[in-house]
């Protein structure tokens, strides 16, 4: 079968034997809730792959049974993540730490974070995407200010929002880049219905770094998503399920810009490594772009996507039929267990295949048969299907079935990790995490704008209106 490799993923066991995939060849499961996904691959995968890997972790199970031994024993770099976790106990990751200094690229970076935000092409959504694209540029030049998501909200909420952006202009034109400038002047040149409609577009995407907890988890970086084909890394994305659809535009970014960043190069010599993104659940965090192109080059990059879903429909209703057909072209390994809709077990037993049956007839005559030559008998052969869809849906609960590209399907037994030696012994305590407190922004504590003179806003904007669009980079 080909899948006796001494590392690599885990896809099963047969006769006793664990089935392992080397390469970077992408896996989709077909795992229903409560089918035992997590027991069956999540688990074993993370207490024996050896290189990068990014989880999404909902419950943090795989993060309190699998961080010690990935720490300890594989002597990684290990982190938690959990951006809304209550007590604040999670490392951070900042989006906007990685925007180049380089004045082309710089724009380059925010405009993708500004597009995985608000992807919808749309005026109101164009206009929005604008505005954030500068106020982020500006951030970025500014040393006196955090280049933060949250940031973006307080410039954005501040008490007069028009007149600070004028302000901006007029003291740091000549220092911020220039696109900031040009965005920010076209942002306040807008009468004030349509500037008022892009502030709240802007700041609807923005909704979930005014959550002090999110501010102060996206406020600075533990790890570098750049050294992980460098040095091996593993990042536990924590959420519970009560924060799924709440998160999602956090977690949606956060990947996205993962599989960008992954992708921005081939490997160099210095890059030894791979990475497997293992995510479950993976419909629920939204359409993501990057992962439907992407998916059919990220192997040249040692990109591994090891996607777990519920059902076809699931997948079907974020990507639509096309996306879905994508998808499942794409990965060389699918996987499935006992299917929980007709929709789903009809689309295995399809990609199963047929085997021709032998059909037997005998004809004689309908009344006297009374001569033995008139006598036939034909033999045929007949398509059926080698697993029918009732047969993919009552699949025994111990035992998968592996589709592999350009080869016969596997009937095999899943693993189950709490009754394996093998893996109970990598099982250790998890690794401790820090405690973030979280940002309390003070606004009563800073001077208001409010009531300044409007007039003196007036003169301010129209000042920077009249001026050359913008200042240079040094």
């Amino acid at each position: 079968m080909g899948l006796r490799c001494k590392n690599g993923v885990l896809l099963g066991q047969y006769n006793k034997k664990l089935l392992i995939s080397d390469g970077y060849q992408h896996i989709l499961l077909f795992a229903p809730t409560g089918s035992g996904k997590g027991v069956g691959f999540v688990i074993p995968n993370l207490l024996f792959w050896t290189d990068s890997v990014i989880v999404h972790d909902i419950k943090l199970e795989n993060y309190e049974l699998s961080s010690g031994w990935r720490r300890k024993q594989l002597k990684q770099k290990v982190f938690l993540w959990n951006p809304a976790d209550p007590d604040g106990i999670s490392h951070c990751y900042n989006p906007m730490d990685w925007i180049s200094k380089k004045p082309g690229q710089m724009v380059d970076d925010v405009q993708k974070i500004c597009n995985f935000l608000l992807p919808k092409q749309e005026f109101w959504s164009n206009e929005a995407r604008a505005l954030l694209t500068g106020v982020m540029l500006y951030l970025v030049c500014d040393p006196n200010k955090p280049a933060t998501l949250g940031e973006v909200v307080r410039t954005l909420r501040s008490d007069d929002v028009v007149y600070n952006l004028a302000v901006v202009l007029d003291t740091m034109g000549k220092i911020i880049h220039p696109v900031a400038y040009m965005n920010i002047a076209s942002y306040l040149q807008k009468p004030d219905k349509e500037r008022g409609s892009v502030t709240s577009t802007a700041n609807s995407s923005l909704e979930l770094w005014a959550n002090p907890l999110i501010d102060t988890t996206t406020a600075t970086s533990d790890f570098n998503l750049h050294e992980f084909k460098i040095t091996p890394h593993t990042v536990y994305v924590g959420l519970t399920p009560d924060n799924i659809a709440r998160l999602k535009p956090l977690m949606n970014m956060f990947y996205q810009q993962a599989a960008a960043f992954f992708t921005a190069k081939m490997p160099q010599k210095h890059e030894k490594f791979g990475v497997l993104m293992m995510m479950d659940e993976f419909p629920t965090l939204g359409k993501m772009e990057q992962f439907l192109a992407g998916i059919a080059y990220f192997r040249g990059y040692r990109v591994r996507l090891f996607l777990i879903i519920q059902d076809t429909e699931q997948l079907k209703g974020i990507y639509e039929e096309n996306g879905m057909n994508s998808f499942l072209s794409n990965a060389t390994y699918r996987i499935t267990f006992a299917a929980n809709n007709m929709q789903t077990a009809n689309l295995i037993s399809q990609l199963i295949g047929n085997k021709t049956a032998t059909q037997i007839s005998y004809n004689k005559p309908k009344y006297l048969d009374l001569n033995p030559g008139a006598r036939s008998l034909h033999v045929s052969g007949v398509q059926r299907a080698l697993l029918l869809p009732q047969e993919v849906i009552q699949l025994p609960r111990e035992e998968q079935i592996i589709l592999i590209e350009s080869q016969p399907p596997v009937k095999c037994k899943k693993i189950i990790y709490f009754k394996e030696k093998f893996f109970n012994t990598r099982i250790s305590t998890k690794i401790p995490i820090p405690k973030q407190e979280p940002n309390m922004p003070n606004f009563a504590s800073k001077p208001s704008n409010a009531n300044n003179n409007s007039e003196e806003a007036n003169k301010t904007q129209d000042s920077n209106n009249s001026s050359s669009g913008g200042g240079n980079l040094n």
